[in-house]
């Protein structure tokens, strides 16, 4: 069995967040846009690890930073 890594979690709770973000934007018939989806993914209910330092906190915006690129490539 594979072992979560920090990496892990962090993809997993960006791509649920980007899931949320692009089936609202459906729903309302606007465009999906990086820099909005790259705030909707940052809210602060979002980050899984507690406090916002150390580690976590440094490989969680490494993700984050990766959003706007993720989304205009598709």
């Amino acid at each position: 069995m594979k072992r979560s890594t920090w990496r892990d979690a962090a993809i997993h709770s960006i791509a649920n967040a980007l899931l949320e973000y692009e089936a609202q934007c459906l729903l309302l018939g606007e465009s999906i846009e990086g820099k909005l989806a790259k705030k909707w993914g940052v809210s602060k209910e979002r980050y899984p690890f507690g406090f916002r330092e150390y580690t976590p906190y440094r490989i969680w915006l490494q993700e984050v930073a990766k959003i706007p690129y993720f989304i205009s490539t598709g």
